[in-house]
Parts: structure tokens; sequence; C-alpha cells
């Protein structure tokens, strides 16, 4: 019976003794696992698009036509290694050493550089069939096509110059052969109205039009378009309204103005008419005359001019009248014709409404 109780008791302490040897190694392969668990070699493949190609090549002596500027690369091995490989970019994709190729059509096949070992890769396109041409440069002027379609018929364009006026065209020899011109264009807007300097592209095109797959150094100029108002100088002709009770001369500060217009519009008009009421004169005084512009007229220039009146006294008049050794009708008809003659300017400046009106009249008659 006591045996039983002992061989009982080592039983349950052996027991429970393997119990929390095995507990612990749970416990620790919980906690970490990486050290008792076996490293698998999991392969992968990833496919990375518009790889650059690195032309080996010396492009100051060759040109090279028919390669693509990027490929498709797919990439197998190893998942880390192939995972290290897309997102450091650690891999090129080069074409053979074309220098030693030399002028005339090939075809080639690419190489993958800077993968690890473990890494294969598969280019697409596998090759490509290209052509090797000397290199040949030639220096062309510069020609300025000017659109000035929306260009307001009240302003014209000169002729347009660009900085520099000549540039230097690069490509093959058979390209090269092909440029017909070399081209700068720009486009003048209806707000255009002074002159007009912008940075334009250049472009070299041949015979039809086309642009060439060319290199243009430098690849913009500075583009000078000068542009002008279409003008023309007149005299300024007073238009009298009302009656003056004094006599009075008029005199203006300037006797023309320059017009900008279109030029059917400026050939229509020979003065620039100015309305003035001398009813309105009773003292001698200068007054500032807005110059309105007439119809289709885009500016007058000046915008204003002053207008010197001159009334004379009455009184006075009369006093020298009465004492003047003249007295015979005769003479005083001859001072009034002289007087006459003064109100209207000397240079024309002043005609009567009505003789404004009639001359209108016979200037549309004849312009019919």
């Amino acid at each position: 019976m006591i045996n039983k109780i002992i061989n009982k008791k080592w039983f349950l302490v052996i027991s429970s003794f393997l119990i929390a040897i095995m507990l612990f190694a749970y416990a620790r392969e919980l906690k970490n696992p990486s050290q008792t668990s076996s490293v698998v070699n999991v392969s992968n493949s990833q496919l990375v698009s518009n790889v650059p190609v690195i032309v080996n090549m010396d492009q100051t002596t060759y040109t090279v036509s028919g390669l693509p500027e990027t490929v498709t690369v797919r990439l197998e091995g190893n998942s880390t290694k192939v995972l290290l490989a897309t997102t450091n970019n650690a891999f090129r994709v080069e074409t053979p050493d074309l220098d030693q190729l030399g002028p005339g059509q090939h075809i080639i096949t690419y190489k993958v550089t800077g993968l690890n070992e473990g890494v294969t890769a598969t280019v697409t396109p596998a090759e490509s069939e290209i052509v090797i041409e000397e290199k040949k440069t030639i220096t062309k002027p510069v020609e300025i096509e000017v659109d000035s379609k929306a260009l307001s018929d009240v302003y014209e364009q000169g002729d347009a110059e660009s900085q520099p006026e000549s540039v230097k065209v690069s490509g093959s020899e058979s390209l090269i052969n092909q440029v017909d011109r070399v081209v700068a264009r720009v486009i003048l807007t209806e707000q255009t109205k002074t002159d007009y300097m912008v940075t334009a592209p250049v472009e070299a095109i041949d015979a039809s039009g086309t642009a060439l797959d060319v290199k243009v150094e430098p690849e913009t100029v500075e583009v000078h378009v000068p542009i002008t108002a279409i003008s023309k100088v007149v005299p300024i002709k007073i238009i009298q309204t009302g009656s003056a009770t004094n006599d009075f001369q008029l005199k203006l500060s300037k006797t023309q103005v320059t017009l900008v217009a279109n030029r059917q519009v400026l050939n229509s008009i020979s003065y620039l008419p100015l309305t003035v009421d001398i009813s309105q004169f009773t003292k001698s005084e200068t007054r500032t005359i807005e110059l309105a512009a007439p119809e289709n007229i885009e500016t007058v220039i000046p915008s204003q001019i002053d207008l010197i009146i001159s009334v004379k006294d009455s009184e006075s008049s009369s006093d020298t009248e009465s004492s003047g050794a003249e007295s015979s009708e005769e003479k005083q008809n001859t001072e009034s014709e002289q007087e006459s003659s003064e109100n209207s300017s000397s240079n024309n400046q002043v005609v009567t409404e009505e003789e404004h009106t009639k001359k209108q009249i016979q200037s549309n008659q004849s312009n019919q």
C-alpha cells in the first residue's frame, strides 16, 4: 500500500516536470519563431514598364534611328531580390556598343545590367532593327511666320526679327538634306496694339512643311514684331454755331491732329471738325476743348487743345471809329470786310455750320 502511494507520487512529479519542459518550449517558440523555422526560397516574377534604353554610342559622330525610347522588362528570381531590383531601380537596359557596328542597318538585342545573382531579365521587344548614320550639322537662318489674321485693321505689323537670327540643326545626313527652312511661329491677337515680343519654339521643316526629327540649337528664339498704328495728320476746322453779340477772334493752340483708324476711313477724312457755339463768347478767355473722335476713328492725338477767345470791347471800338480820320462810308465797308476776314482764320480754320454741311454732302456724293 505504501509502495503504491510512493510510486504514484513520483509519477506525478515526473509528469509535472515533463509538462513544464513542454510549456517552456512552446512559450519560447511563440517568442522567437524565426529561430526555430527554416528559410523557404520563394520565387517571384515582376513586370517593369517604361524602362529607358541607354544608347552606347558616340552621339557627336553618329545618329541612330529605330530604337524605342523605353522597353518592358520581366524580372524573375528570388522574391526579395526581385523586389529590391524594382524598388531601387538598380538595373539598366543598354544597347551594345553601336560605334563598333558603324553606319548602316543592323539588328540588335538588349542587355540588362545591375541585377543581383539569381535574378533573370527578359526584355520586350527582344530586338530592334536600327539604322546608324553619320551626324551632320548645318546653320540656317530663322524665318518668322506671323499669323496676324486677328490683328485689328487699325494696326499693321512690320518686319519681324529674331534673336538669335540663325540656329544650328543637327541630325542624320539623310534628314539634314531634307531641311528646307527653320521657322518660328507667332500669333497676334485682337488685343495686340504695341510691339509684340515672345519666346517662340523653333522647328526645322521640309519643303512640304512637315517637321523633321532633328535637333535645333537653341530650341527657342526671342521674336520681336513691330506694331504701328495706321494714322493721318489733318487740320482742325472750327465749325461756328449760334450768333455772336460781340466782335471776336478765335485761335487754336494746335492747328493739326493725328487720327488713328483703318486706311479706308482715313482716306475719306480731310480735316477734323470742331463745333464751337460762338453765342457763349462774352469775354476774352482760354478754354480747354476735348476733341471727340468722329465715327470709326480709333484715337485722336492730342485728345484736347486750347481755344483762345479774344472778344473786342464794343464801346472802345465805337470811340475809335468816331475819332478816326476816315469817316467815309466806303472806308467803313472796307474795315467791315477786314474784320470779317479776321474772324475766319488765315488757315481756313473757321467755317460756318452751313459751309461744313455743304462740304460733307459734296464729299459723300464724290465717295458714292
